[in-house]
């Protein structure tokens, strides 16, 4: 058996998947004229989908949206958008998953799942039906099913469902089914459409009793699975659809957003659809990848990290609110991407005298504040990167268990008096002389130390991560004052800097 999901009006309920609020309304979709025709009179776009409230209301596919206005006053126009399309497919597609791996995205709005291995597969099909229903509905997305023996009598059956229809596997059940259809349930083009009216065929019970081979042999092979179709369709393998692991939202915005409370109540209501769905599966948000795509063609991402998988959408746009805050842009955003890694909620026992972070993420956006007030990067956990390079060091994610301080590892201390550096290193001015053909300094002046060099020693030369734009290259020198006290002189980059003092 196969189950038919079937979304009419996919593109509009695409775009009010994410408005609600205006499902009773009267809605028209326009076709999609591309964000540089936005800013024109969007009166004269065709409207390319309506809904029910629209329809009682008089207003009919191909009037342009003035016309749609004329007949319904209160007629609210949205723009397709294929942004939304695609990421509602993927959330059909990944519910589909769950219930079998054996999966289609035949159209858009249209997914076949082949009920073969699952608990369906032999009954419980009203039970299906119900939890498709359920569970879309509340993504806001208003599905019919169809169950049927076959993919193409399964779709022909969700086209006609209300919400559920399953069409029995016999011979009977099918006929009471098929015959009384109307042939042009089966898609016609115009030609064929008025050639069964010229012939008098209305209905599919009608078609089948026509003799295949003279129907073919006047009409082409272009008929023959018209008429399979009226005598019940055939079987055919899916093209097997895997569904994304991450969960991911977009859409194209009207009109460019430029204020900050416009984009995060779009990012909000993304957010509470992911969570939704992350629900379903009783997984939570781990982390979530942002993409804002600019009016002059640039975009900007930026991955928020969060301390611990949650459900709570509050503790996660706070992250993101806090992040937006310091962020500026010379244009006017016209797209929105979120995409969401989920993972499993973490359970532990701690032990009696351990603890924890109260709220990692709470503590997070703590974090994130900071690091906007100084700066991207300089807030984290001090790490020690794979680097030859004196004082290299990272800025890491807060984790819990940071605290925790290793014991020092007794085998690779090293020996010899301790320099204590300068923070930051002292600008120095550097006297050299030539003997024997070498550069030799004879002489410093800074604020730290001044003085004629009496030994010195060096340079001793060090360099790393040629490989990539980073590289760096270092010369050091030991130098004796003649006035007393040892000191490191550095040049890097072609500037001379006191690192520190010998104690």
């Amino acid at each position: 058996m196969y189950a038919c999901i079937h979304i009419p009006e996919f593109a509009l309920q695409s775009v009010l998947r994410h408005e609600p609020e205006l499902v009773r309304c009267p809605v028209g979709l326009l076709e999609d004229a591309g964000y540089q025709e936005h800013a024109r009179d969007r009166g004269r776009w065709k409207i390319l989908q309506l809904n029910a409230a629209a329809r009682r209301l008089g207003v009919e596919k191909g009037m342009t949206g003035t016309q749609g206005q004329g007949r319904c006053r209160d007629l609210v126009l949205r723009v397709r958008s294929v942004g939304n399309e695609m990421s509602a497919q993927e959330a059909v597609m990944q519910w589909a998953s769950d219930i079998t791996p054996r999966i289609e995205s035949t159209a858009g709005g249209v997914a076949l799942l082949h009920l073969k291995g699952s608990r369906y597969a032999r009954g419980q099909h009203e039970e299906l039906g119900q939890k498709c229903v359920e569970a879309l509905g509340l993504l806001h997305l208003y599905p019919q099913v169809g169950i049927a023996s076959n993919p193409s009598l399964a779709l022909l059956a969700a086209r006609h469902a209300s919400p559920l229809k399953v069409v029995p596997d016999t011979e009977k059940g099918q006929r009471e089914f098929l015959d009384p259809l109307p042939v042009e349930s089966l898609g016609l083009d115009a030609e064929m459409k008025s050639v069964f009216q010229g012939w008098g065929i209305r209905t599919l019970g009608q078609l089948k009793k026509l003799p295949k081979n003279d129907v073919v042999e006047r009409l082409g092979a272009a008929v023959l699975p018209l008429w399979e179709m009226a005598c019940g369709g055939r079987d055919r393998p899916l093209k097997i659809h895997v569904p994304n692991e991450n969960l991911m939202e977009a859409t194209d915005f009207e009109n460019g957003i430029e204020r900050l409370e416009a984009l995060i109540f779009a990012i909000n209501r993304f957010l509470n659809q992911m969570l939704v769905r992350l629900e379903m599966n009783y997984l939570a948000v781990a982390e979530v990848r942002m993409r804002l795509n600019m009016e002059d063609g640039t975009h900007h991402e930026h991955l928020f990290r969060l301390p611990e998988p949650t459900r709570k959408g509050e503790q996660v746009i706070r992250v993101i609110h806090t992040y937006l805050e310091n962020f500026r842009s010379e244009a006017p955003v016209t797209g929105l991407t979120l995409e969401a890694r989920p993972a499993r909620p973490v359970q532990q026992q701690l032990s009696l005298f351990e603890s924890t972070l109260r709220d990692p993420n709470r503590f997070a956006e703590t974090v994130a504040r900071l690091e906007a007030l100084i700066g991207q990067g300089r807030v984290g956990n001090p790490e020690v990167p794979d680097s030859n390079r004196p004082d290299e060091v990272t800025m890491g994610l807060f984790a819990p268990g940071m605290g925790k301080v290793k014991k020092p590892d007794v085998a690779r201390r090293r020996l010899g008096l301790p320099l204590r550096r300068f923070r930051p290193p002292c600008p120095v001015r550097v006297q050299l002389q030539q003997v024997e053909g070498k550069s030799v300094v004879i002489r410093i002046t800074s604020a730290k130390a001044s003085g004629s060099v009496r030994l010195s020693s060096g340079p001793w030369q060090q360099s790393g991560d040629w490989w990539n734009e980073d590289q760096w290259e270092r010369e050091e020198w030991d130098l004796e004052l003649d006035q007393g006290g040892l000191f490191r002189l550095v040049r890097e980059k072609g500037e001379w800097t006191l690192e520190g003092m010998y104690d």
